[in-house]
């Protein structure tokens, strides 16, 4: 999902990204129905790759960029995670991983 934001920016379509619509995101969120323990310990690996920050460089994206549509990123995840049916206590639970990402990154 962090490629597909990355992807979203360098083809300009940053701007289509707001959290009054229904974005659909090509890679399934599914990923987010493991336990807070294993996507805390994924989310503190992935900190540890070099290779995570070639996900948007690659792409000619900034880290500025990505960390600016961040919040937006996590509400649309949020949203669609409730239109799968989550539960509230899961998505916030999850979101409070993935809203502090770029803290020691």
């Amino acid at each position: 999902n962090i490629y597909e934001l990355a992807d979203r920016v360098a083809s300009g379509q940053q701007d289509t990204l707001n959290t009054n619509s229904e974005y659909y995101f090509t890679i399934p969120l599914t990923f987010l129905s493991e336990e807070y323990d294993i996507t805390q310990r994924a989310v503190t690996l992935l900190h540890n790759q070099a290779e995570l920050v070639n996900l948007w460089t690659c792409l000619n994206v900034t880290r500025e960029q990505m960390e600016s549509l961040w919040e937006i990123w996590i509400r649309l995840a949020e949203d669609q995670l409730l239109r799968m049916g989550v539960s509230m206590i899961a998505i916030h639970s999850l979101s409070d991983i993935y809203r502090n990402f770029f803290e020691g990154l």
